[in-house]
């Protein structure tokens, strides 16, 4: 009986184990940032008394895969943060154990190993924060992954790093195997997302003539109206192929009339 009470709570630890605010998807070198770990059930069960500390680490993409299949990371982190160690604390009302990553930094990491066709910045990592303390003489263990990360070193790499994320959080599911996308959707769920875009950065949406513009552009094709809702959107035609007799892709020019849009005439 004891034994699988352990097993409970240890599970119930772990699964309270939440980080509140995420750090940003796209990280830059030398640019600070930040993050939030909560521990839900820490002030029940009084974690806090021995003073645990959580620590941040950056992870890979096959890293991320092991710790979802079993819970542990096998081999060193990928790279180094700066200021990546915080211990927890209990905030003034008494109610919440969390730690506050305020003034992290990227420090030096490698690359995994990319085919011909892909860039840096398709590359998706993940900040791993985890932390060891023991409770009434039971030992846990606690981890959480990010949402995936892409490194940059320069603002070359924007627009890819911002073509990856955008792709793996519009078309993601729920408790995937780290980070699975479809390299496939059909134009009624990208135009929906493409939407959700345009409203985040400029707080208005695409009207049903915008969208078959962009659709025509996309597919390099006259378009009945409205676009056909199963005609099918590749990554590669996304934010890989370059248009007709052009020098950029469809991800390319989208995101820079967006930058226009936002910088200069919002």
């Amino acid at each position: 009986m004891r034994n699988k009470i352990v097993v409970i709570l240890q599970k119930l630890v772990n699964g309270s184990f939440v980080i509140e605010i995420q750090p940003p998807q796209i990280l830059k070198a030398n640019t600070k940032f930040t993050a939030k770990i909560i521990l839900l059930a820490g002030k029940l069960l009084e974690a806090t008394t021995s003073k645990p500390v959580v620590k941040a680490a950056i992870i890979n993409e096959s890293q991320a895969k092991v710790i979802y299949q079993t819970n542990k990371l096998l081999d060193p982190p990928i790279g180094s943060i700066l200021n990546d160690i915080k211990v927890f604390e209990v905030n003034s009302n008494g109610n919440e154990v969390s730690a506050d990553f305020r003034q992290m930094k990227l420090g030096s990491f490698r690359r995994s190993e990319r085919r011909s066709t892909e860039s840096v910045a398709d590359e998706k990592c993940s900040i791993l924060f985890r932390s060891s303390f023991k409770i009434r003489g039971i030992d846990f263990d606690v981890n959480e992954t990010s949402l995936p990360v892409v490194l940059t070193v320069h603002g070359v790499q924007e627009a890819q790093a911002c073509a990856t994320i955008f792709w793996d959080n519009s078309f993601s599911v729920v408790d995937r195997i780290p980070f699975v996308v479809p390299q496939s959707v059909t134009w009624k769920e990208f135009s929906e997302f493409l939407n959700q875009k345009f409203v985040s950065t400029l707080n208005r949406g695409l009207s049903a003539e915008d969208l078959h513009f962009l659709a025509e552009k996309l597919f390099n094709k006259s378009l009945p109206f409205p676009v056909p809702n199963d005609l099918n959107v590749s990554w590669l035609s996304f934010c890989k192929d370059l248009l007709p007799e052009r020098t950029f892709t469809f991800w390319e020019w989208t995101h820079a009339a967006m930058k226009l849009l936002k910088d200069h005439l919002l």
